[in-house]
């Protein structure tokens, strides 16, 4: 695998389940998965000893507005 590197483009090749994500957004806390297909932007990136954690942003094609 590329080193992935702030501001870097990555996409979603394989559905990735509902336990392997942290979601930073409470209104979020129902999706179920982060389907294949999605692309987002490296926003930050954490070292964990040897191993790498990302925020990556995404943005959908057909926004949707939350409401309260």
């Amino acid at each position: 695998m590329k080193d992935i590197k702030l501001l870097d483009t990555v996409a979603i090749l394989n559905s990735v389940p509902r336990e392997r994500l942290t979601l930073v957004e409470l209104d979020y806390e129902a999706v179920p998965s982060l389907p294949s297909g999605q692309v987002g932007t490296v926003v930050e990136v954490y070292e964990k000893g040897s191993r790498y954690q990302y925020l990556v942003e995404f943005s959908d094609s057909q926004p949707a507005f939350l409401t309260n």
